[in-house]
């Protein structure tokens, strides 16, 4: 299929981004949003991608002006009538993007693609609010968009097979590797690590261990940064926004630990307002205490605990919760082994060295997997309990690399 005229509604971070990429890629590209500054920053942005890009030397100066050439900005969403592919990208609101896609039901030709970028939401909710489901698909860029090759595509229940065969063609395109996966609110990368991190919030609420250690032991383990250094890259509201969504769709695993919403209440929102977990580069231990005993909730220490803040399974437990998901995912049919743990690795930053979650389970055991859970489930049981198919598993002695059969099949090991 030929993209001989794309659009991006939405001219915040991802959208500039998305433009960016698009243009990169010989496409002619409408950016659009309602109010004209979200646009000058947008191309601002865009520009300095370019300049990024003509000193590695990837781009010459002409190419960089033929490619701009091909972006349009506009406030007005009727030129995109005659587009192929438009992509929604604006917030993560189901209310603001439902109103894109019906306004586009309004303007697009029946034969274009549209494009949601909603992944704390079905794609089939959406889709099921315009007159052309069939012509609906999701797809989840990883931000910085220039560096990350993962785009998570996702369609809905009425999705057309043409339109999930063009939507990969679509991404391929634009020199990123796509991802088919099943439905399921979150996509893969997101549902997985969202209880990555809230396993991380939970341990320090009972006390295993300091905001400081508990990441310093994940970027030992191999992470690119900490989970409390990554929600702070996130925005906390912007977690506990998450979470809401995802607790509709996964009930209370996926809900939002009370420090979140207290840190939200206090206007500590991460990096980019008063700082988070951490401030001023110090972490946010003490503080965090006291607001969790003002709001009469319970906090634990660790240098109460003795010798379980030193614990060395603290980064691996905090892995745990991300490798029953996958498991649930497994048995959900929405990815194959291979495609969850190469999604973690390139979408999440896992460590690579480890093989991703699910071969770094068959490597540590599903037994001790599932002991970790268990334990884990002290903490919250709601939460952590073993996922059935580990249960299975376990019970079959498929216990990983030991057994010669896990999440994977080992034939060769002696």
């Amino acid at each position: 299929m030929e993209f001989e005229s794309t659009g991006v509604i939405g001219a915040g971070a991802m959208g500039a981004q998305i433009a960016y990429l698009l243009a990169r890629a010989d496409m002619p590209v409408t950016l659009v949003d309602i109010r004209p500054e979200p646009l000058v920053r947008a191309m601002a942005t865009i520009e300095a991608l370019f300049e990024a890009a003509a000193r590695r030397g990837e781009l010459d100066e002409q190419d960089v002006r033929l490619k701009l050439l091909r972006i349009r900005t506009t406030q007005n969403p009727a030129v995109l009538a005659d587009a192929s592919l438009v992509i929604e990208a604006v917030p993560e609101k189901f209310g603001a993007k439902a109103a894109v896609l019906q306004q586009l039901d309004e303007i697009l030709l029946d034969k274009a693609i549209v494009v949601t970028t909603a992944w704390t939401m079905l794609v089939s909710r959406l889709a099921a609010l315009t007159r052309r489901p069939a012509q609906v698909v999701g797809m989840n860029f990883f931000s910085p968009v220039q560096l990350k090759d993962l785009v998570e595509v996702v369609p809905g229940a009425l999705t057309s097979q043409s339109v999930r065969e063009a939507a990969l063609e679509f991404v391929r395109s634009v020199g990123k590797q796509p991802l088919l996966l099943g439905e399921c609110a979150g996509f893969l990368v997101n549902r997985l690590l969202m209880p990555y991190l809230l396993t991380a919030v939970r341990l320090w609420e009972v006390g295993a261990a300091g905001i400081a250690e508990i990441d310093r032991s994940l970027t030992e383990f191999g992470f690119a940064s900490g989970p409390f250094e990554t929600v702070d890259a996130i925005g906390t509201d912007t977690v506990v926004q998450i979470c809401d969504s995802l607790q509709r769709s996964y009930g209370l695993r996926m809900a939002a630990a009370e420090t979140l919403r207290i840190m939200v209440e206090e206007g500590w929102l991460g990096n980019r307002a008063r700082g988070g977990f951490y401030y001023n580069g110090l972490a946010r231990d003490h503080e965090l205490r006291e607001k969790l005993r003002d709001a009469g909730r319970f906090c634990g220490e660790p240098e109460k605990n003795g010798s379980a803040a030193k614990r060395e399974w603290l980064p691996g437990y905090l892995v745990l919760p991300m490798i029953n998901e996958a498991a649930a995912c497994l048995q959900e049919g929405i990815a194959y082994p291979n495609e969850i743990d190469y999604a973690m690795k390139t979408g999440a930053g896992f460590p690579a060295a480890l093989g991703g979650p699910l071969h770094y389970a068959d490597r540590l055991g599903l037994d001790k997997v599932y002991q970790g859970l268990e334990e884990l489930a002290r903490v919250d049981g709601v939460c952590y309990w073993p996922h059935y198919l580990i249960q299975i598993k376990r019970a079959a002695g498929m216990l990983g690399v030991s057994s010669r059969q896990g999440f994977y099949a080992y034939p060769d090991l002696p």
